[in-house]
């Protein structure tokens, strides 16, 4: 049995779409996806739809554009943000049996010794900002840009 862990699926794209589809079936292994499978909640569940088919058990934390709202989004699609939207994600995993950050940690059998695998949802640092905006001020500045997650 082995862990595994993948990031930045980034679904929007066609050809990630198609090597996620290419990705062989380890069905005694676990897969930790470690954020930005896509913008939307389709992408989200065509991912997992093909990754719980494919592993034991898959364990989801969230990135940045997992948490996205795309002002293109089409009128099907849900435009729920922030908490709102994570709340839907975090249902969503709950559809398929993917651990996430909200769940009891996961105890994984591995061959060495078991270990706790502990999904962390650590929100946004917006200490990443324009040189012109002061440090104090880059939550504000987020909001008032529509840059906020």
């Amino acid at each position: 049995m082995k862990l595994y862990a993948i990031s930045d699926l980034h679904l929007l794209s066609r050809v990630n779409r198609e090597a996620l589809e290419a990705l062989p079936a380890y069905k005694e292994d676990w897969l930790i996806v470690a954020g930005d499978i896509g913008e939307t909640l389709q992408l989200h569940r065509y991912a997992l739809s093909l990754l719980t088919r494919r592993f034991a058990k898959v364990i989801w934390v969230p990135g940045n554009h997992d948490l996205w709202t795309l002002p293109s989004a089409s009128s099907s699609e849900q435009h729920e943000r922030g908490e709102a939207k994570y709340q839907q994600l975090v249902a969503t995993c709950r559809e398929y049996g993917v651990f996430t950050p909200e769940d009891p940690y996961a105890i994984w059998p591995g061959e060495h010794a078991p270990a706790m695998l502990v999904p962390l949802f650590l929100l946004y640092d917006y200490s990443f900002r324009p040189d012109d905006v002061p440090h104090e001020r880059a939550l504000a500045w987020a909001e008032e840009t529509d840059i906020i997650c």
